[in-house]
């Protein structure tokens, strides 16, 4: 975060905050950001009407997604971990990411 603190900004960055707010930012874009971690994946590819077929091989792609945590400044009981990349996007709550984390190990220690 920047050394000036915007004059809207009355409550301190939760701990893990690396947002740099300003005086100028927009209301509905005043979130608390979490560092991003980028992560690249390889996913279906997305179909198109043009492109659907058949077939049961599946096109893949490959692409970065950003994995990061938002909370609405003023609204501390509403922090949102989001997966954002070129062509997807999920953001759910910090409850629901804890039960995704949950079900993703136990998924990938059935597959270990």
């Amino acid at each position: 975060m920047s050394r000036e603190r915007p004059s809207w900004l009355v409550e301190p960055c939760p701990p893990w905050c690396h947002e740099d707010h300003a005086d100028q930012d927009h209301p509905v874009d005043r979130y608390h950001q979490s560092r991003q971690i980028l992560v690249p994946v390889v996913a279906p590819k997305r179909a198109t009407v043009e492109d659907v077929s058949a077939s049961s091989d599946r096109a893949v792609e490959s692409d970065e997604m950003a994995v990061l945590a938002l909370q609405p400044v003023g609204q501390t009981s509403h922090t949102w971990v989001a997966m954002v990349g070129e062509h997807r996007f999920l953001e759910v709550t910090l409850e629901s990411a804890v039960r995704l984390h949950a079900a993703l190990g136990e998924i990938l220690d059935e597959l270990r």
